[in-house]
């Protein structure tokens, strides 16, 4: 396999190559390690990133690396991904 290349080599080389211009408003679902790199590396390309994470030990990491975070606060929210729930998370 070509170097970056894979699922997550294409998400973090998208960021790279693609986008997002300064100030784009950027939405990434799930602040596990892949989704907080990929929100990291967009708001390092000045890009406005929010990230959507339910986990609360997850949000209160992610805010303090100075994410904006959406999630436990929302008052209704549909997860529509086709991602089955993982026991013990």
């Amino acid at each position: 396999m070509a170097r970056g290349a894979g699922a997550r080599g294409e998400s973090a080389g998208a960021s790279k190559k693609r986008g997002p211009a300064p100030q784009t408003p950027v939405l990434v679902f799930g602040g596990e390690p892949i989704g907080a790199l990929i929100a990291l590396v967009c708001r390092h390309r000045g890009a406005r990133v929010i990230l959507s994470e339910i986990n609360p030990y997850r949000v209160a990491l992610l805010e303090g690396l100075g994410l904006e975070v959406v999630g436990p606060g929302v008052d209704v929210s549909f997860e529509v991904t086709g991602m089955p729930p993982r026991s013990g998370s």
